[in-house]
């Protein structure tokens, strides 16, 4: 029936019967690829879906690190800064121990030199107890007679056997022996081989306190903590001398 139908059918009608069909045939065609573009689209979405859920996870740990990291921050921070408080502390401390083994070293010196006068000069100690040996203050010009006039100079300096100690040892002895009020001024340098130095001292009635090198009989001035020694305080002409700026002054009457 279908052929008898298709034969009594002229070219025009068949041409516009086979033109439906075709756009039949392309519009199911074009459902299924829409359907199969739907599909891909839901598809994607859902990929996209879980990978921003997995970006979010992601974010949400790097989030977290990096508030761990700024923790670790401070903390090393606050270490840091008690680290360098500690630090200071030390420092302080190790400077306070050079200070005491500094003194510690200068009074040590004083004692053994105190001792070894008392050892050579038990009769004038004795003499001193007693109160048999008067001594006074005189004036500046008799002080400089009497160093003019004293011998102790002259003797020869030997850095084991005589030294600046026993210069002033014997000048002062020398000049309790005529009643002249004296002492032992010590004199620690800085950054010396030879940290010390002794020289006698005398009170005036006229002009305080008067100091001389006995080595040399120079009278010495300006004498204080910080200047040189030889080149600054000793009236003499001393130019090439080193480490001898005065760091501490210790008299003994």
């Amino acid at each position: 029936m279908l052929k008898e139908i298709f034969d009594s059918l002229g070219k025009r009608e068949i041409f516009i019967i086979a033109l439906v069909l075709c756009m039949i045939s392309a519009c199911l065609s074009s459902v299924a690829t829409r359907d199969l573009v739907y599909k891909d689209v839901i598809q994607a979405e859902s990929e996209r879906n879980t990978a921003v859920g997995q970006l979010d996870n992601v974010t949400t740990h790097l989030n977290n690190a990096t508030d761990s990291l700024i923790d670790m921050y401070y903390n090393l921070d606050n270490k840091t800064n008690i680290i360098i408080a500690l630090g200071s502390q030390l420092v302080a401390k190790g400077e306070r121990i050079t200070n005491l083994t500094e003194e510690l070293g200068d009074t040590t010196v004083l004692l053994v030199l105190t001792q070894q006068w008392l050892k050579e000069n038990t009769t004038l100690v004795e003499q001193l107890q007693n109160g048999t040996e008067e001594t006074y203050n005189v004036s500046e010009v008799d002080i400089h007679n009497f160093m003019l006039f004293d011998l102790v100079s002259s003797n020869v300096y030997n850095a084991t056997t005589y030294n600046c100690f026993d210069f002033s040892t014997d000048t002062r002895d020398n000049a309790i022996a005529q009643g002249i009020e004296s002492c032992i001024v010590f004199l620690y340098f800085e950054n010396s081989t030879v940290n010390h130095h002794v020289l006698v001292g005398f009170n005036t009635t006229d002009n305080g306190t008067v100091y001389y090198e006995p080595q040399t009989d120079e009278l010495v001035t300006g004498l204080t903590v910080g200047k040189q020694y030889w080149t600054e305080c000793v009236n003499g002409n001393y130019t090439d001398v080193s480490n001898d700026t005065i760091r501490k002054i210790i008299k003994i009457w």
